[in-house]
C-alpha cells in the first residue's frame, strides 16, 4: 500500500513551550477557538496539534474544509506523567483530588478527538495503541483504513518524548524530556506524482535472507522526522514494524521540464 504525503509538519517543544502554547489561540478556517481548549489536554496532544497545524499552513490550507478526512493519532505513553501525578493526588486527598478533565483528555483517543474537533472532522477518529514506539501499528492501521479509498484525506499523526516521561520529583534537577510530534496529511497518489510516498509491506512467508526483516532497522519518530526535515530530501529509507510489516519513505522527485 503506497500513499502521497501531501503536507508534513514536525515540532518539538519542552516544557516552557508546551505552557505557553495551550495559553495561545487555535486559528482554522477564520475561527479562533477559545483559549481553554488546550488547558486540560496532554502535552502530547498540545505538540501533536501544532504540528497538524504547522503543515496546513504552507499549504494554504487554511480554509480547506477537512470534513471527510480521517484522524489516526498515535502517542507514546500518552497520559503516563498526568496519571503519576493524579494517582498521588487520589492517594493524598481521595477521590475529590481527581480532576472530571483527566480521562476524557488523557484517554486513548483524546489526541485525535481533540484534532478532529480543531479542524472540523467528522470522519473516524482514534488513538492507537498508546504503549512504547506506537507508530509501528499506526501506519498498519492507516495503510488499512485508506485502502478502499473512502476517505479523500487522512491525518496521522505521532508523538512522543526523547526519552521516558518520569514526574519529576522536588530533588530532580534534570529538565523534562522534549516532546515531539510528527503529522502527516495522506493521501491517495497519482502515477508518478512527486513528493514524499510512503508504502507499507508485509513480508513474505519463508523469505530468504535478503528479504528478512531483520536487517532493517527498526522504526521510531525520531527517525521519520530526519528525513523528513532533510533540505535536499534524502534517498528513500527503509524500516521494520514490527516482526511482519517494512515501511518505506521516498521522495520522488518531479520530471525535469523537456525530457524525454
Amino acid at each position: 500500500m503506497s500513499l502521497r504525503v501531501a503536507a508534513c509538519g514536525v515540532l518539538g517543544a519542552d516544557a516552557e513551550t508546551i505552557a505557553r502554547w495551550r495559553k495561545e489561540p487555535i486559528n482554522f478556517a477564520g475561527e479562533s477557538l477559545s483559549v481553554s481548549f488546550l488547558r486540560h489536554a496532554d502535552e502530547q496532544t498540545v505538540v501533536a496539534l501544532r504540528a497538524v497545524l504547522a503543515a496546513v499552513s504552507p499549504q494554504g490550507w487554511n480554509e480547506m474544509s477537512f470534513r471527510d478526512w480521517g484522524v489516526i493519532a498515535a502517542g507514546n505513553f500518552l497520559g503516563r506523567s498526568i496519571m503519576a501525578q493524579t494517582v498521588e493526588r487520589l492517594i493524598q486527598e481521595g477521590a475529590w483530588g481527581v480532576s472530571p478533565h483527566f480521562i476524557p483528555h488523557q484517554s486513548l483517543h483524546a489526541m485525535s478527538g481533540t484534532i478532529s474537533q480543531a479542524l472540523k472532522i467528522h470522519g473516524p477518529n482514534f488513538g492507537v495503541s498508546g504503549g512504547p514506539n506506537a507508530s509501528l501499528d499506526a501506519f498498519l492501521v492507516a495503510s488499512a483504513m485508506m485502502m478502499d479509498r473512502q476517505l479523500p484525506g487522512l491525518w496521522l499523526v505521532l508523538s512522543g518524548h526523547d526519552s521516558e516521561c518520569i514526574p519529576p520529583r522536588p530533588s530532580a534537577s534534570a529538565p523534562p524530556p522534549t516532546c515531539r510530534a510528527v503529522a502527516l496529511a495522506m493521501t491517495h497518489p497519482n502515477a508518478g506524482e512527486p513528493g514524499i510516498h510512503v508504502s507499507v509491506g508485509c513480508s513474505l512467508p519463508n523469505a530468504g535472507p535478503a528479504e528478512s526483516l531483520a536487517y532493517l532497522p527498526e522504526f521510531h519518530i525520531s527517525n521519520l522526522a530526519e528525513v523528513l526535515k532533510d533540505d535536499p530530501p534524502a534517498p528513500a529509507q527503509t524500516w521494520r514494524l514490527g516482526d511482519t510489516h517494512w515501511l518505506e519513505v521516498e521522495t520522488l522527485l518531479a520530471a525535469m521540464e523537456g525530457a524525454a
